[in-house]
């Protein structure tokens, strides 16, 4: 330990005794390390609990949501791994005497998770934390995890965001001092979803010309009355009157996230301000903006205007004005705007609009939002857009294995080229300087990145059953055929319900920067993930004649050691096979029925057919694609990846129609798949 360290701890400490700890001792730990944020020494404070983590003999969850309280609200980024490993100490007292002293600091930490909650899970931890049941803290800790932006490391990059989140908050939206976050409506959000990709403060003007011009669409002058008598007048008069005795005029905030969720028909649209007559606070469309009463006739009739005379609603002048307002703001406006104005004038011009028109264009809109709402995600991280996206794509087969043990034959496909690219723009200089010409520059460029690809087996409570890395090759050509690609089996688990593949490509010169800076490593330059189902196995039932999930490729190499490859060919996992190469048919047949000797036998026949142009090729070339095989074998298995001549196929859509007879049972397999030939 270093000597200042030393000194530091001992002042910290100073008259603590950290023998025979008891609950206690917790309270006085963490009541000295809040006197001393107060102090103004937040470090300090984190330096201490560090302390009480090697002294305390029970985990304390009000301790370690300080820590990172303190951590997050003063930028103390030095800390954040440490941060993230004191909340994981605090949630782990797994038995009944640590939930009773961690009860309300444990009710305090599920109220500022519940807005990120499915109100199931909400639910279920209320009813844990009322049972005294230590599971509650398991499933806390695992909820992190499945948030977790970078699986191949243990810091948890979600959790701090969520605390920096907390932190600017309570800073920028204050208006109100609300739960759970003392913040107002705005805060409840931000904690959500992070800083909004559009954001706009303002009014509605609701002026008279604004609402003479709407008014004139539908009041001409009555050409029997006084030629000095203007109903047009008239009508603005009583209208302008009872929207000003009604409405305020308030100014709203804007938030707007681009397309959140992939289940969302529109970007998510959040709008702030001053409900009418009430608090601030999220609303749910524009028309909480106005009063009630401006949809009745009540407020008209007080204003003089008779029963019987035509007359358009406060209310739907308002809309006309609001929703014009914000109608380029977004899409989601535009479609209000464009079926408000389409509903108004359904009648044409000169024509009064029914008086029940607004309340149920109201009552239309609400449901339209709320339908919206709902599908907007409980919470999503905006710092992962901080690091260049690598798409990925995985590719599964599902095989037996010589101990006819289901197996996954798994491809991961990454394109990190974009990734790449955006790092060197930033970083060209650092990276090119030291070499004497360009030639050598680039030759030695790939030296400082590293792509990794990786695999992650969770249970369904994300209880990780084993994991694994590859270093792929780095291919950066965006035309190029063949993406960066690794291979692997993955043998079936009965326990795994899911499957998280990683890539990440990292860059690590000493001098190079990320383009932005974040939570995460400053030496990761680019991520991506996909969780998918691990799918269900290969099963088969006794004396089936087994071919299952047949694999396509092309460019079969015949020396190529078996520990580099799953297949010595070229998968092609979209079907495309490059023009001038020959087709590669990888398929595997189990339970066969051997002979007194262990022998086996089966015939193979294959058709290829254009999709297109079915004729012509029937007329002409059909019998050069139609092949029948004969395959005896010592065993009831039998592996083979075989080539099939088509260099002279046109570029195009094509069917393989591929059929396996197995005589001593008179069983039959039979698969069609569609491959394209391109140039």
């Amino acid at each position: 330990m270093p000597f200042l360290y030393a000194i530091l701890l001992m002042f910290v400490t100073h008259g603590l005794q950290p023998n025979a700890v008891m609950p206690s001792d917790i309270e006085t730990y963490l009541q000295k390390g809040l006197n001393l944020e107060q102090q103004g020494e937040p470090e300090q404070a984190l330096i201490l609990w560090q302390l009480a983590i090697d002294e305390l003999t029970t985990p304390s969850v009000a301790i370690a949501t300080e820590y990172l309280r303190i951590a997050t609200q003063y930028g103390l980024r030095d800390y954040y791994p440490t941060a993230h490993e004191t909340y994981q100490w605090g949630m782990s007292g797994y038995n009944p005497e640590a939930m009773l002293i961690n009860r309300k600091p444990l009710e305090e930490e599920i109220s500022r998770m519940e807005p990120l909650l499915e109100q199931s899970v909400h639910r279920h931890w209320t009813q844990l934390l009322e049972a005294n049941s230590p599971m509650l803290l398991e499933e806390m800790l695992k909820y992190w995890e499945r948030l977790n932006i970078r699986p191949s490391t243990p810091f948890n990059e979600r959790l701090i965001e969520h605390w920096e989140r907390i932190a600017y908050a309570r800073e920028h939206y204050s208006m109100r001092s609300d739960p759970p976050y003392d913040t107002d409506a705005r805060g409840l959000y931000y904690v959500k979803y992070g800083l909004a990709d559009y954001k706009e403060t303002g009014r509605v003007d609701v002026t008279q010309d604004k609402m003479r011009w709407i008014l004139d669409q539908f009041l001409p002058k009555d050409p029997d009355s006084n030629p000095d008598y203007t109903p047009t007048s008239y009508e603005l008069m009583l209208v302008s009157n009872a929207i000003s005795n009604l409405f305020l005029n308030p100014e709203y905030e804007l938030w707007i996230y681009d397309s959140p969720a992939e289940e969302m028909s529109h970007n998510l649209v959040l709008i702030f301000g001053h409900r009418s007559g009430g608090r601030f606070g999220k609303l749910d469309v524009l028309e909480d903006f106005m009063p009630g009463s401006a949809f009745d006739m009540s407020a008209l009739l007080r204003e003089g205007i008779q029963p019987d005379r035509p007359i358009i609603q406060p209310g739907l002048v308002l809309q006309l004005i609001y929703y014009e307002h914000f109608y380029a703001k977004d899409p989601y406006f535009a479609e209000l705007h464009a079926s408000l104005t389409s509903e108004v004038y359904r009648g044409g011009l000169n024509n009064i609009p029914d008086p029940l028109l607004a309340g149920t264009l109201r009552s239309r809109n609400i449901n339209q939002t709320n339908r919206l709402i709902d599908q907007s995600p409980d919470e999503f991280s905006t710092e992962e857009k901080k690091i260049a996206e690598i798409p990925i794509q995985v590719y599964q087969y599902r095989l037996l294995d010589s101990s006819n043990r289901p197996v996954l034959a798994t491809f991961v496909e990454s394109y990190p080229h974009n990734a790449f690219i955006t790092d060197f723009v930033q970083n060209e200089e650092a990276l090119t300087t030291e070499f004497l010409n360009e030639a050598e520059s680039f030759d030695n460029l790939f030296d400082w990145y590293q792509l990794i690809h990786g695999l992650q087996l969770r249970t369904g409570q994300w209880d990780l059953l084993g994991q694994a890395r590859q270093f792929p090759e780095l291919l950066v050509d965006p035309d190029a055929e063949i993406p960066s690609r690794t291979s692997m089996l993955i043998h079936w688990n009965e326990r795994s319900d899911t499957q998280v593949f990683y890539a990440e490509l990292v860059n690590i010169h000493p001098d190079s920067e990320p383009q932005m800076e974040s939570l995460f490593s400053e030496s990761l330059r680019g991520l991506g993930k996909v969780e998918i189902e691990q799918p269900q196995p290969l099963a088969l039932r006794e004396g089936e004649l087994g071919v299952r999930d047949i694999i396509l490729g092309y460019n079969k190499l015949d020396e190529v050691p078996d520990d580099l490859v799953l297949f010595h060919f070229t998968p092609a996992n979209t079907h495309k096979i490059p023009a001038g190469e020959n087709l590669v048919v990888h398929f595997e047949v189990y339970q066969l029925q051997t002979d007194p000797d262990g022998f086996s036998s089966f015939d193979l026949d294959y058709e290829i057919r254009p999709r297109s142009r079915l004729f012509d090729w029937a007329r002409s070339q059909a019998d050069q694609f139609t092949i029948s095989l004969t395959f005896e074998n010592e065993g009831d298995r039998f592996v083979e990846s075989l080539e099939i001549e088509t260099i002279q196929l046109e570029p195009g859509n094509y069917e393989l129609t591929f059929t396996i007879r197995e005589p001593a049972s008179n069983q039959t397999h039979e698969q069609q798949i569609e491959f394209e030939v391109v140039d």
